[in-house]
């Protein structure tokens, strides 16, 4: 309960003109003075982390190529925050993955496997599904496939093998004490590296086979309209596309769970044990960076360890080399167009690189292309080739008209960024599906590469760049996807800083973790309750058969009466013999039993039955005729009726 602070009464002038002008004096009154000295005896609140006295120190588990820019660079932001950093380096990435004075690096041999075989065997599927001469036969593609996915794997279990086996530098990892283990979902390894250390796990990923980031995080997929991987499907889905989606979430998870069980379980359990399981060890990860959003992502619900970071490798441009500069800032032309197939491809078949350079010969835009192999023949005056290029810097320009890019993650956020629209020719994986949200949201196309023909990619491109619409679409995304309370960098910071600070996030994982799929999904409910209603519908069913049942027996015995009190009648007058029986609401004569009317070889009006009844000794008599066996039946239907 607040009290009331006494003010003197002479205080109270300041308020109040006086009659008598003060002589240059200011009356300040004593509240404001112990209101101030209150104020600022008040201490300031302070929103940023204060780290403790020690560094937190992160461990990073890398994944290939633009993976690991993605990385590298939460990595960089991390040790500006103070943190330090070690990453683990095999023997197969070091061709991509140069020492810098930034990390510390702990490197292991993969004996296996080289620098180089990586991006070879990636080179060797693109060829053969895009970017070769010929279009390769459906088996053709199955194979190649089959192929690159199970030396992907082995690469990644080699690696991992490698690593644990090494017990110099599990010790080494072990007294060096981290505090989180942040992970590329991607390649294997992480999860048992966080579970042999003790520590919090934090995945960082774009996307995975059935959606499994999501199932693994028990975050809801409602096939509906939330489309798989590869379908390139929008969430609007009509009923085929929803049945299609559906079996392949269904092959797909099949798929994930069998890699599961076959190929890691056994990995798993070799070093941490036989109770420990691959899809355990995700499923109790602390966090799961998502590098997507929803300026460019479909709405659908999350788990709260989940967080998306999309495009938080993202930044204003930087200026341009003078000599680029020159290049793409020449008034004889409107603009320049970006090319980039992004860091794992080098080169395609000439004549598909002659096909691309004709048609930028003819556009009046300069190009500059990312490009390693051999210089086309049809290359133009207007395009630039370059082996590396600031891809970021060159999208930020004003003078930037189109992107052209294969739908990579790291492109396109960076095209997003910049307000920049782009022409998509997808080679692999989640690419693909990346472009058709880019199409779906009026920012972009879509072409295929490999039947590409110059005609049809220089009036896409005009297209593109003439259409403003296109312009003003990708600007709006760049809207949304700026629009936001910190930056994707600053999230993916403070949620690391956060599991750090916590020694874990397990708060944030849904109870979901603990129940089995049928539970998940209430089928025993939905089982109790069938078999209730299954059972209730049983026991009334029995009830109402056993009222009918209690009422036609009361009937039939009301219906004896009458009978029996006819018979009498009769026999009271000799038509029918003493012997005559009634047994529910039959006649019974010698043994033979009259039902109803119909007695045997029943006549028509007048005519005796066949069979002859003396009525001497207790049969029916012939003269019995069956003008009164159809009287008697008659009125016992009409006794029925009335009752």
């Amino acid at each position: 309960m607040k009290t009331a602070t006494f003010i003197p009464k002479h205080h109270f002038r300041s308020f109040v003109p006086s009659r008598k002008p003060q002589k240059h004096r200011i009356l300040v009154p004593l509240s404001f003075i112990v209101i101030i000295f209150t104020i600022l005896q008040i201490p300031q609140a302070n929103c940023t982390y204060a780290g403790p006295d020690t560094p937190s120190k992160v461990l990073i588990w890398p994944a290939e190529f633009s993976h690991w820019i993605n990385l590298k660079i939460l990595a960089e932001n991390l040790v500006k925050k103070g943190m330090e950093v070690t990453v683990l380096r095999s023997s197969a990435y070091q061709d991509f993955m140069e020492e810098t004075d930034d990390f510390n690096f702990v490197n292991f041999n993969v004996s296996r496997f080289h620098p180089g075989d990586h991006l070879q065997s990636m080179d060797h599927i693109l060829h053969l599904l895009k970017l070769g001469n010929e279009k390769s036969s459906f088996m053709q593609t199955i194979r190649g496939l089959a192929h690159f996915w199970l030396e992907q794997l082995d690469m990644r279990q080699s690696q991992c093998n490698a690593l644990m086996t090494n017990q110099k530098i599990l010790n080494k990892l072990a007294e060096a004490k981290y505090d989180v283990v942040l992970a590329d979902a991607t390649v294997a390894c992480g999860e048992i590296i966080a579970a042999k250390l003790g520590v919090p796990l934090v995945y960082a990923v774009r996307i995975l086979p059935a959606e499994a980031q999501f199932q693994y995080s028990q975050t809801p997929i409602p096939i509906s309209y939330v489309p798989m991987i590869n379908t390139e499907f929008t969430d609007r889905m009509n009923f085929l596309q929803r049945t299609m989606n559906l079996l392949s979430y269904l092959y797909q998870t099949i798929g994930v769970e069998l890699y599961g069980k076959i190929a890691m379980d056994p990995l798993v359990q070799k070093y941490l044990g036989p109770n420990a399981g691959y899809r355990q060890l995700m499923s109790q990860a602390s966090l799961w960076l998502i590098r997507t959003d929803f300026a460019f992502e479909y709405p659908r619900p999350l788990m709260p360890n989940v967080k998306f970071i999309g495009g938080f490798h993202c930044k204003p441009a930087k200026p341009l080399s003078e000599e680029l500069e020159n290049f793409v800032n020449d008034d004889n032309y409107d603009g320049f167009i970006v090319f980039s197939m992004g860091s794992m491809v080098r080169n395609m078949h000439k004549s598909k690189a002659n096909t691309i350079a004709a048609a930028f010969a003819n556009l009046k835009q300069k190009v500059v292309w990312r490009y390693l192999g051999e210089t086309p023949d049809t290359l133009g005056p207007n395009t630039k080739i370059m082996s590396w290029l600031p891809q970021n810097d060159l999208l930020g320009h004003p003078k930037c008209k189109l992107f052209v890019t294969h739908g990579g993650t790291n492109g396109i956020y960076e095209a997003i960024y910049h307000g920049v629209p782009m022409l998509g020719l997808p080679l692999l994986v989640d690419q693909f599906d990346n472009m058709v949200r880019i199409k779906g949201k009026g920012a972009g196309k879509t072409l295929d590469i490999t039947n590409l023909n110059r005609t049809e990619l220089q009036s896409t491109i005009v297209e593109l760049i003439n259409n403003k619409s296109y312009k003003e679409n990708a600007i709006k995304l760049s809207e949304l996807h700026k629009d936001k309370v910190m930056t994707p960098l600053e999230s993916a910071t403070y949620w690391i800083e956060y599991v750090i600070r916590h020694k874990g996030a397990y708060h944030l994982r849904p109870a979901a973790h603990e129940l089995w799929w049928f539970q998940y999904h209430l089928l025993d409910v939905i089982v109790f309750l069938i078999g209730s209603l299954v059972g209730a519908i049983w026991v009334v069913k029995l009830f109402i058969r056993y009222l009918l049942r209690k009422k036609s027996d009361k009937t039939d015995e009301q219906t004896d009466n009458s009978v029996k009190d006819k018979v009498e009648e009769m026999n009271g007058n000799g038509n029918i013999a003493s012997s005559t029986k009634v047994v529910n609401g039959h006649l019974h004569a010698n043994g033979y039993k009259q039902k109803n009317s119909s007695l045997q070889h029943r006549k028509k009006n007048g005519i005796r039955v066949s069979d002859p009844i003396s009525n001497g000794n207790g049969h029916l008599s012939n003269g019995f005729h069956t003008k009164l066996s159809c009287e008697y039946c008659h009125r016992r239907k009409n006794i029925q009726s009335t009752e």
